[in-house]
């Protein structure tokens, strides 16, 4: 248990965000809190040294290909790489895992992972459990991962 700086609310260690350089390896506002404070509205000041960060940020690796960039951010965010990426894509016959449609309907596949074993967008890589559609995707995200939740929902749907 840990109570979070901003809200003051004692909460189980797992509703704190990760953070290596803290003592007990989590940071001092709960998930909750720092959501809505990155929600809240930037200065245009802000926004304007995020601009030049970015803008800095593709100066410097504007000899990247979209392939390694793609790479990096397989590899960084789910710990898989694109021929890993390719290969579970064609041990799904092409398709969503979920609903069977051969269309992304974005840019590309979506990489669905078990929430609870990895906090955060980041994976450990073992708890990827499939490539999914834009739209599966989103909507397993929610509902939160919560199969009551979502045996409401076909509840409800059935009428």
């Amino acid at each position: 248990m840990k109570a979070c700086t901003k809200c003051g609310e004692t909460k189980p260690l797992s509703k704190f965000p990760t953070e290596k350089r803290a003592k007990d390896g989590r940071r001092s506002q709960c998930t909750k809190c720092r959501y809505e404070a990155r929600k809240a509205v930037k200065t245009e000041a802000d926004l304007a040294k995020q601009r030049d960060y970015q803008r800095m940020w593709w100066e410097k690796n504007k000899h990247l290909k979209k392939a390694q960039m793609r790479d990096n951010h397989l590899l960084t965010r789910y710990k898989m790489n694109q021929a890993q990426f390719d290969e579970m894509l064609a041990a799904q016959g092409g398709v969503c895992l979920l609903c069977g449609s051969d269309d992304p309907q974005g840019k590309n596949w979506q990489v669905d992972h078990d929430h609870s074993c990895c906090e955060g967008s980041r994976t450990c890589g073992k708890c990827i459990r499939g490539l999914l559609c834009a739209p599966c995707n989103t909507g397993l995200g929610s509902f939160k991962d919560d199969p009551d939740l979502l045996r409401k929902a076909i509840h409800y749907l059935e009428g």
